[in-house]
């Protein structure tokens, strides 16, 4: 058997009263002492840690911020800064 379909207009009255004896049986239950009211946790929590980076963290990000590719190409390829690369980190550890 199909079922009806109801128009916008029929579909939002059903809901409206749908609503309405929810509500309804929400306050009778509430007189009759059936229901704890419990209140309501914010919709939005605010999960934010202040956390502080360590100065050594922090002064070789600002080191690293003021390098440039020495080439066009190099940005566009992506890469390393000068002086991040492997063969440089390699280059140090061997003197």
């Amino acid at each position: 058997m199909a079922r009806r379909q109801f128009s916008e207009e029929e579909a939002r009255e059903r809901h409206r009263a749908q609503v309405r004896a929810y509500q309804q049986r929400r306050r009778l239950a509430k007189r009759a002492g059936n229901v704890e009211l419990q209140p309501r946790a914010p919709a939005i929590q605010d999960h934010r840690v202040d956390v502080e980076p360590p100065p050594e963290v922090l002064a070789e990000r600002d080191q690293r911020m003021c390098l440039f590719h020495t080439s066009p190409t190099q940005a566009l390829c992506g890469d390393p800064l000068p002086g991040y690369s492997a063969l440089d980190r390699r280059s140090i550890l061997l003197r």
